[in-house]
């Protein structure tokens, strides 16, 4: 321990001091939610930087930081999902599937689920809409919903945590294969990575996971493995099928094995939910026509332009972006061709949570950049609305979190940009 620097030892401890006060923080904010998560996720991230510039290769040091990173997700273990009412949603959807009926049509103000809502309750925001979730999301839920309401919670809270320290072996060998170890603090010492898991509880833990194992065997040229696990990640949240893209590129002559993969993975699954009666899609048209939020490239287009040549417009970003992530994935640039390709559908979306972000923490280790670390670390600022939310208030975001997050965005892609100029071309 003594090899190690001071300042990462220091920092390392804590940001697992940190982690520890999750729980405590629920309990002790109940009308200043919001607040206290700016907070512990504010602190958190200087940790982590601290940690990232003292970081180097050596065994000793890889060690520490994965202990550290251990130890932050186990003690959030007991945190209530205090910045979020999504676990409870979860778990609503999979008593709906477990008890027979459809929740891509049922929604939980339905009078056929009346008798239902007395033992899983949920919450009134969420009472007028079905379920939006893919198959894969919804059997997850219906696994922790199988056991019951008292025991599901704690059985949700264990399959999240499994899955992010899972995240964080298979990316530890994922930056070891891309010869990219020394940015592991960015990965083990995540505040979005760790918090988003063990106080938010999302479902987007494991598209994450699903997405570092694709990675991982696409590195070794496993293109079947690589196609099942983004197959997997999509039918968890639907961001990781655009990293299809990049990978089949990459792939070159196994791009028929990979794409072949994911297809049969994901019309299995889409097959199998049709064949039991589910009819996948739900609300999902719904939220992005009603919800409004943290998104700053689409907040910034429908303020100057009318809605639809706003959407044009940013159809057109995203589409650039694609291709750029195509052109870096044929020139064997995997890593940095994945950030542009997953990141399109998210600038151009008019709603950006936070959790959304999960499958890029493990791209900003591989390929840290000043753009995706600002992402980051400023997107969780849409989580001020909770302190008045907490207090009956009602849902009223406030502009200065996507007025913060765009300005951040901004400076960050020009300081990328200016510092690629400076590097020689045979270093980028």
């Amino acid at each position: 321990m003594s090899r190690l620097p001071p300042a990462l030892i220091a920092s390392g401890l804590a940001f697992v001091g940190l982690a520890a006060l999750g729980a405590p923080l629920a309990q002790a904010t109940a009308s200043h939610h919001g607040s206290a998560y700016l907070l512990l996720h504010g602190l958190m991230t200087a940790a982590m930087l601290v940690a990232w510039q003292h970081t180097d290769s050596r065994p000793s040091t890889l060690r520490w930081l994965l202990l550290t990173g251990l130890a932050a997700r186990l003690l959030l273990l007991p945190a209530a999902p205090f910045t979020t009412h999504d676990v409870d949603r979860y778990l609503w959807d999979g008593a709906v599937a477990v008890a027979g009926f459809d929740p891509y049509r049922v929604a939980p103000a339905d009078a056929v689920v009346t008798a239902l809502r007395s033992i899983w309750p949920t919450p009134p925001e969420h009472a007028a809409y079905a379920t939006l979730y893919p198959p894969g999301a919804l059997a997850l839920f219906a696994l922790a919903a199988s056991s019951g309401p008292t025991l599901a919670p704690l059985l949700w809270k264990l399959m999240v945590t499994a899955a992010s320290l899972a995240t964080l072996w298979l990316g530890q060998r994922l930056l070891a294969a891309w010869g990219r170890e020394r940015h592991l603090a960015l990965l083990a010492l995540s505040p979005l990575l760790v918090l988003e898991s063990g106080i938010g509880g999302h479902v987007d833990s494991f598209a994450a996971l699903a997405l570092v194992a694709a990675l991982l065997a696409a590195t070794t040229a496993r293109w079947r493995w690589a196609g099942f696990a983004i197959g997997l990640a999509a039918l968890v949240k639907l961001l990781p099928v655009l990293a299809l893209l990049p990978l089949a590129v990459f792939a070159g002559r196994g791009a028929w094995r990979f794409l072949a993969s994911a297809a049969l993975t994901m019309a299995t699954a889409y097959g199998l939910a049709l064949a039991l009666g589910l009819v996948p899609l739900g609300s999902l048209p719904l939220f992005f026509e009603h919800w409004r939020g943290g998104a700053p490239l689409f907040a910034a287009a429908v303020a100057v332009l009318p809605l639809s040549a706003a959407l044009a417009g940013l159809a057109v970003i995203a589409l650039l972006m694609l291709v750029r992530s195509a052109l870096l994935a044929r020139q064997q640039q995997l890593a940095a061709s994945l950030p542009w390709a997953l990141a399109a559908p998210l600038l151009v979306s008019p709603v950006l949570f936070p959790w959304y972000l999960l499958p890029l923490v493990p791209l900003a280790a591989a390929v840290p950049s000043w753009t995706l670390l600002t992402a980051l670390s400023l997107a969780p600022a849409s989580y001020e609305v909770l302190d008045a939310f907490d207090r009956g208030d009602g849902w009223h975001p406030a502009v200065w979190p996507v007025w913060l997050l765009g300005i951040g965005l901004l400076l960050a892609l020009v300081a990328d940009v200016l510092r690629l100029r400076r590097q020689p071309s045979s270093a980028r």
